[in-house]
């Protein structure tokens, strides 16, 4: 397909953040297969992050990120059913039960 309809303002970059020996650890490979082929046919760029390579500054940055999505949708990340998701309770960075994918 071409791309070149594309308006070249418009550069994504996709950032997974993950917790390498994670209970989902196990779907990492495919997850970074299907973000090779939003590379590949959109030219997205796409960056692995695992957990023990974030500073404290960048923990703080993603949690500021993840506390900019409206109080509505944001609600559904914080928690859902039994499940804690990325932001904890106590609205820290829990990258525990599942990973973190986000489109800058």
């Amino acid at each position: 397909m071409d791309k070149g309809y594309l308006d070249s303002r418009w550069r994504f970059e996709i950032f997974l953040y993950f917790k390498k020996d994670a209970g989902y650890s196990s779907r990492i490979d495919a997850i970074q297969t299907m973000l090779r082929e939003l590379e590949k046919k959109w030219g997205v760029t796409y960056h692995l992050v695992e957990s023990t390579n974030l500073s404290e500054a960048e923990v703080e940055k993603l949690k500021v990120h993840l506390r900019s999505i409206s109080p509505q949708v944001r609600g559904k990340i914080v928690s859902s059913k039994r499940y804690i998701l990325p932001l904890s309770g106590s609205k820290n960075l829990n990258l525990d039960n599942t990973p973190i994918l986000i489109l800058f």
